[in-house]
């Protein structure tokens, strides 16, 4: 079968590039957010999914106050913790590292403190090392164990 450009048209078939090809287009919107502080965010996209993620940033707090709700969380975490020790940016880096390492910290002292209770000599060993790595103020030593995953095989790894 020969096709020829009749044919080709009559098929639905682009016989070169679209005349006006589809473009991402950026626009800078001014957005109020939940908070009530305005920032300038640039949103790519077609029109009415620009839209949409505008309404989506408007209805959540800013960036600022993003950060000073995570720091607020992480100091409430934290509160009952002695203070880290390093230079300013280290305990800004390292509060937010503990806070999150001592939520799974708590998590596996809950699960081992009955047996601790009941005298169980390896079960109060294990509360012993969470609580030494609790009470850690050196945010030097919680930086280096940034990627730490503090769950059953570390305590178990910490135990031998």
């Amino acid at each position: 079968m020969f096709l020829n450009l009749g044919t080709i048209r009559l098929m639905g078939w682009p016989l070169g590039p679209p005349d006006k090809p589809q473009e991402a287009i950026m626009a800078k919107y001014q957005i109020t957010h939940s908070c009530g502080h305005t920032e300038e965010h640039s949103i790519a996209g077609a029109v009415a999914g620009r839209d949409a993620r505008a309404s989506y940033l408007a209805g959540r707090v800013c960036a600022d106050c993003y950060r000073a709700q995570q720091a607020a969380t992480a100091a409430a975490e934290t509160a009952d913790l002695p203070a880290l020790s390093g230079s300013e940016k280290q305990v800004a880096w390292a509060t937010t590292i503990r806070a999150k390492a001592a939520k799974a910290l708590r998590v596996l002292r809950d699960m081992v403190a009955p047996f601790a209770e009941s005298g169980d000599a390896d079960a109060q060993r294990a509360l012993a090392i969470v609580d030494g790595a609790l009470g850690c103020s050196s945010a030097k030593a919680w930086i280096d164990a940034r990627d730490t995953i503090f769950d059953r095989r570390w305590l178990a790894g910490k135990l031998k």
